[in-house]
């Protein structure tokens, strides 16, 4: 389905709109899935928008769950074909993209996607195991990007090298930290991406460029075969290769981090190019700001101007704090880390004995102040008590004189 196809004004014209900032892969996928929805409800886009629209518009809660249930339907029909249920959500983003495309609400629930046995989730210690395997400057600084950067490998080829000199600079604990002037627009989303680099991965790029002044960042070293089809379908190689030197795509990518590390994955390390992404995301999840780390991953800052430049320096500033516990690879050293929390301890200690001897001042502060208070009632207390005293003694000395009278007077 290509734009000129459609009438001007007509849902599929949105629609095919929506899709152009979509990378090339992405908009036939969508397409193929949006044309398999309408065939499997036996409509067509217009009627779809007609009933859509109309459901919206309803004031009957059931009429207006029609299009999710609709939906529902046609999920369960795929899963009982045995699609698998990520792949099946792929149907759901398309008829989402044709509603929001002509000014309609998303299609929400009735999707459950799994994770995929066995799906990379590395950690540092595991970073450096792939960083530690022999590898060009260029293979480095490839890892390193991807893993401090958080962008696809899709975006990862866009880079170059006039983007990354004029950068803008930020500084935390005496080490540099970049991110681009411009955002870049993400291939295969079309949102922006920040491009936030830390100290590790900007070394590792110095290093590969050395004094190339422009283009991309990453090239090719050996080139590829150019791919043809032949009669029965099947890709096959052909003859010469592409030129040396040209922009690595992000297939290159991949399989050139695929063909690393394949000795670690014979020994039970499920790692990808994908793998450090998912690595970056999950530090900022860890840190419960999984949303900023979307962001600054290019996963959520909308297209234009003016969103990216109300945030870009509140992330720049977050991504340079959040670095240093969750992204960087730097071995820390056990026993100062271990003296750190020490002192920590103590001195959360020290601030609870001394809050214990002002709230102990305070309480005798207090006393004093009572006793001072009662001195007058102690004083007249103490009079009275003698005045007793003195009565009982009078009062024994009268009778104990009776006493002697009375033997007397009886002798």
């Amino acid at each position: 389905m290509e734009l000129e196809n459609y009438k001007a004004g007509t849902p599929e014209e949105e629609f095919e709109k929506a899709l152009v900032a979509l990378a090339p892969t992405t908009r036939s996928r969508y397409r193929g899935y949006f044309k398999a929805f309408c065939e499997e409800m036996n409509t067509t886009p217009q009627k779809l928008y007609d009933f859509a629209l109309s459901t919206y518009r309803s004031e009957k809660t059931a009429e207006r769950l029609a299009m999710k249930k609709a939906w529902i339907g046609f999920y369960d029909s795929l899963l009982a074909k045995g699609v698998h249920p990520n792949y099946a959500a792929g149907y759901r983003k398309a008829l989402n993209k044709f509603l929001e495309a002509n000014g309609l609400p998303k299609v929400i629930g009735g999707v459950k996607t799994v994770q995929y046995k066995g799906q990379s989730r590395i950690k540092p210690d595991e970073v450096r195991r792939v960083l530690a395997l022999p590898m060009s400057e260029r293979l480095r600084a490839l890892i390193l990007v991807l893993d401090q950067s958080g962008i696809r490998c899709s975006d990862v080829e866009l880079l170059t090298i006039e983007e990354f000199k004029l950068a803008r600079t930020g500084y935390m604990n005496d080490k540099e930290f970049r991110t681009w002037r411009k955002p870049m627009t993400s291939q295969k989303t079309g949102v922006n991406i920040p491009v936030c680099l830390g100290p590790e991965a900007i070394e590792a790029i110095k290093n590969y460029i050395k004094t190339r002044e422009g283009g991309p960042i990453f090239l090719r070293e050996k080139g590829m075969f150019h791919w043809t089809t032949d009669d029965n379908g099947d890709r096959v190689k052909t003859t010469g290769r592409t030129e040396k030197g040209s922009r690595m795509d992000r297939h290159n990518i991949s399989m050139s981090i695929w063909s690393l590390v394949k000795p670690l994955r014979e020994e039970g390390l499920r790692v990808s190019a994908h793998s450090f992404r998912k690595r970056f995301l999950d530090g900022w999840d860890q840190a419960r700001m999984l949303n900023t780390g979307k962001y600054i991953a290019g996963k959520k800052i909308p297209n234009n101007d003016s969103a990216y430049l109300d945030i870009e320096d509140r992330y720049f500033e977050a991504y340079m704090t959040h670095y240093f516990e969750y992204i960087s690879l730097e071995k820390r050293d056990t026993e100062l880390e271990n003296l750190q929390n020490r002192i920590k301890e103590l001195d959360a200690q020290l601030k609870i004995e001394r809050r214990n001897k002002i709230e102990t001042d305070i309480d005798v502060r207090d006393l004093a102040e009572r006793v001072r208070k009662m001195e007058p009632a102690f004083d007249k207390a103490k009079k009275f008590i003698e005045y007793e005293r003195e009565r009982e003694l009078e009062r024994l000395r009268a009778t104990e004189k009776e006493s002697e009278d009375a033997s007397a007077k009886g002798g």
